[in-house]
């Protein structure tokens, strides 16, 4: 059998190798020529760039030493839509990327007194073609009149751009004055038509008597601008979706947290390692890509600089914490869901928790995960490759791709990125609203369909793409692979699949740019991708084997532990309910009807039948201290007393007397028994009885129509040893006649309380015995019920109730 399994397991291993080879295979001979991020050939790190755009306002005698600077990497996603919509040919894409490249560095100076400001875009080659100089208004200059700031700009441009003024004509000019100078802004329009009626412009702006900036523009076809506008609305309204998505699905989780943590059945210390780690990668992430925020571009431009400073960490921090806190709530509640069905599908995480790195699950996680990744992303390439087609469809960049190259560091930040998409996905996803789906629906196929098409649908695959449809349908189409995968494996196979499949195409994406400092970068994501699937061989090869036991987080065992004594409470339960009455006896003249209901599993009430002869039946009712467990314990020594000694020649005193005394010599000093024990004689029409401190017993009289209380005196079993009990207890005997009825009950009904803290009372069960004595004892039995449980409501059933009515036919 154990060879059966390994040769099984081995075979899985093979077809696993020979799909993840094929994927690689497809993912990297495509990846240079579907990529969009890896055309865009940056020559310069963010540090080049600030050099060069420093070089440039050297070059016009300015001094920014001691400015506030800001460096990022812009990526003009509609000008790259707009050529492929043209279908532009490679010369058609280099006019237009020489006027205004797709990817460009943009270098923002503010003085930190004075507001003044210089905004620069640099090609990637380095290559400055758009420069203002930002004044405040109230900065002095000269009054030049329009011909002559036109002057300046042409001279100026012919100089330092090269600009032949026979290509361009002027479409726009406009004097501006200000509080101490006159501003000028001039627009021109290359002559030559530009791919699909793109318009090549050049603006120059004059401040006073000085040039204030210049900068190549493009302006684009109105029917392209609209329908561009309309597929990135689109794509806004996934990307609301899946905040909106993310919000309900953590709301959720907070209920169900709330719930069980009330119940005990979550752990915390699980979900707090991972929310304190995913709170550190991603403050970490956040402030390494700050350059690359707008609220930080912002900050520089604006003239209330300290509120954008204050805003940006204030925005971090809150972006932060609401992961963290949506993370924590995920997993803690997800955990807890997915222990009840696939409790399996977490063993690999549990020995990450308690610090376990080296055993060969961990090592297999790993390598399917490097897996899940190659099969994923060549299944994404090679559908992009034959479906995504110019000028239907337009592959785009990601926002990701702008922070890692304006990253203060993007060595290890594609780890960064495939860490955060892999916790984010697997909490909220698989381990998460899977279970849920599951829990509720109890169907695993329809639970992984509705989360596939949910999360897969709303959120961004490996691509971007216009139209947001079809990205959509390549998501759930591929993610396909990755429930798949969960199914057949765990969940730290799927993170490490996610991650891997997130932080590879970024890696790459940096080893493809010719600067090498984003070579290095991406050398060094690549390195530790590798030693990841290294340490991963070595762990299945020589990790140990690791129990349970050593695994199992506290929390689950005690849910084990106490589903174990549940268990048992329930078989004590059912053995318990086998130790009442299973089917009333049939004497005739009496119509007797029977119900006992523990407020715990089980419960110290107890009734019973004794057959005394064909003409005489015994019927006691019972209530010992105490609830649960201990309390069942003598509710079963009792019946075994009364057994023992309900002979057929004794009274009902003689058996209480002899029960007490055997019950005094067992029982602890603290336990007690309450006792009424009746015997029925319907040939005489009598009922002799004695109490044992039991609650009375209500006997209705049809005949006059009359209620009262039967409570001969006596106290508990157990109470003493004989002597007294045996002087006080009394015997007392009934006549009665036909239609007559008796309720013995325990005080679990009369003593039941409502949300008013009211008791439901002996006079409320006399007049409701008194108002309702026509039918059979089964129909009094189902009204007095009825009425209990509307007047407790909502209230829990806090003791033991058992209710006997006898009815004289």
């Amino acid at each position: 059998m154990k060879s059966e399994i390994n040769r099984t397991a081995s075979q899985d291993n093979i077809v696993l190798l020979v799909l993840a080879l094929l994927g690689a295979a497809l993912f990297f001979a495509l990846f240079q020529r579907v990529t969009p991020a890896a055309k865009l050939h940056i020559e310069l790190n963010r540090d080049e760039a600030e050099a060069a755009a420093r070089d440039y306002l050297k070059s016009l005698d300015y001094n920014v030493a001691g400015f506030e600077e800001n460096i990022m990497l812009v990526i003009d996603d509609k000008q790259e839509s707009f050529l492929q919509a043209q279908n532009a040919t490679p010369d058609e894409r280099a006019l237009i990327e020489r006027h205004h490249p797709v990817a460009a560095w943009e270098i923002i100076y503010r003085h930190p007194e004075t507001s003044e400001r210089f905004q620069l875009m640099a090609s990637p080659t380095g290559e400055v073609f758009h420069f203002e100089h930002i004044l405040p208004t109230n900065v002095e200059g000269e009054m030049m009149p329009q011909a002559a700031a036109r002057l300046l700009t042409r001279d100026f441009l012919a100089q330092h751009k090269g600009i032949d003024w026979e290509d361009y004509e002027t479409v726009d000019a406009q004097m501006i004055k200000q509080e101490a100078r006159t501003d000028h802004n001039f627009i021109w329009e290359n002559r030559a038509p530009a791919a699909g009626g793109m318009k090549l412009r050049l603006k120059a702006i004059v401040l006073g008597d000085k040039i204030g900036g210049w900068m190549q523009q493009v302006q684009y076809p109105r029917d392209f601008s609209e329908e561009y506008t309309q597929r990135v609305n689109a794509a806004n309204w996934f990307h609301a979706a899946g905040t909106v998505l993310l919000m309900l699905m953590a709301a959720i989780s907070l209920v169900i947290f709330m719930l069980r943590f009330r119940a005990g059945e979550v752990g915390l210390r699980n979900a707090l390692a991972l929310a304190c780690f995913i709170f550190m990668c991603t403050l970490l992430f956040f402030i390494n890509v700050v350059p690359a925020q707008g609220i930080t571009r912002e900050s520089l431009l604006s003239d209330n600089r300290g509120f954008y400073v204050v805003a940006t960490y204030i925005n971090i921090l809150l972006l932060t914490v609401i992961v963290t806190v949506g993370v924590f709530l995920v997993w803690i509640s997800g955990e807890s869901l997915t222990r009840e069905v696939w409790p399996e599908k977490l063993r690999a995480y549990d020995a990450l928790f308690t610090g376990r790195f080296f055993f060969p699950e961990f090592g297999y996680a790993i390598l399917r995960g490097a897996a899940l990744a190659f099969i994923h992303l060549g299944c994404w390439y090679a559908l992009v490759r034959a479906f995504i087609k110019q000028p239907e469809q337009w592959l785009v960049t990601s926002h990701y791709d702008e922070q890692i190259f304006s990253a203060f560091l993007p060595a290890g930040l594609p780890i960064f990125f495939g860490i955060y998409s892999a916790v984010l996905f697997t909490s909220y996803a698989p381990l998460f609203t899977l279970s849920f789906f599951n829990r509720r629906l109890k169907n695993t196929l329809v639970a992984a369909a509705l989360t596939l098409l949910l999360f897969e649908t709303v959120f961004s695959g490996t691509f971007t793409i216009h139209d947001r449809w079809w990205q959509a349908g390549f998501a759930v189409l591929i993610g396909v692979i990755t429930y798949v995968f969960y199914w057949r494996y765990d969940l730290l196979t799927v993170s490490f699949g996610i991650g891997i499949a997130t932080a590879l195409p970024h890696a790459m994406t940096l080893l493809a740019q010719p600067d090498s400092g984003f070579r290095a970068a991406g050398w060094f994501s690549l390195s530790l991708l590798f030693a990841l699937l290294i340490f991963g061989y070595i762990a299945v090869a020589r990790g140990k084997q690791i129990s349970d036991r050593t695994i199992t987080p506290r929390y689950v065992r005690y849910l084990t532990e106490r589903e174990r004594l549940k268990m048992e409470l329930e078989i004590a339960r059912k053995a318990q309910l086998r130790m009442l009455p299973q089917q009333i006896p049939q004497l005739p003249g009496l119509d007797i009807a029977a119900h006992s209901e523990p407020a715990k599993e089980v419960g110290g009430d107890y009734y019973d039948f004794v057959t005394l002869d064909e003409n005489r039946l015994g019927v006691v009712i019972g209530d010992v201290s105490g609830k649960g467990m201990p309390a069942a314990l003598y509710m079963t020594l009792t019946k075994g007393f009364l057994q023992a000694r309900a002979l057929p020649h004794a009274s009902p005193k003689e058996i209480l007397c002899s029960m007490n005394r055997g019950f005094y010599q067992t029982a602890d000093r603290n336990m007690f028994v309450s006792l009424f024990y009746l015997i029925f004689d319907p040939a005489q029409q009598t009922v002799m009885c004695a109490r044992a401190g039991h609650n009375p017993i209500i006997i209705h009289k049809h005949a006059s129509r009359y209620t009262k209380l039967l409570q001969p005196p006596g106290i508990a079993l157990g109470l003493e040893k004989g002597e007294i009990f045996e002087r006080i207890i009394q015997q007392e005997t009934c006549s009665l006649e036909k239609g007559d009825t008796l309720v013995l009950y325990t005080d679990g009904l009369t003593e039941a309380m409502n949300n008013k803290r009211e008791e439901f009372g002996e006079e409320r069960l006399l007049d409701l015995i008194a108002g309702n004595n026509h039918g059979s004892a089964g129909d009094l039995l189902d009204l007095i019920r009825k009425e209990h449980r509307n007047f407790i409501g909502r209230e829990d059933q806090f003791d033991d109730l058992t209710c006997v009515v006898v009815k004289i036919k």
